[in-house]
């Protein structure tokens, strides 16, 4: 797993009151293109 780039990248911190808790990643822009086209087809149904 060391070779997985996502395990390389620091991890999103976001403060909420007064302590730190850890956040998911961003999607990646391919995530996003595919939940595109499933919406898509669904709506075309």
């Amino acid at each position: 797993m060391n070779s997985n780039l996502v395990y390389k990248k620091e991890p999103r911190k976001e403060l909420l009151n007064d302590e730190t808790v850890l956040i998911s990643p961003r999607h990646s822009i391919d995530h996003n293109r595919v939940t595109s086209n499933i919406y898509y087809a669904f709506c075309t149904f």
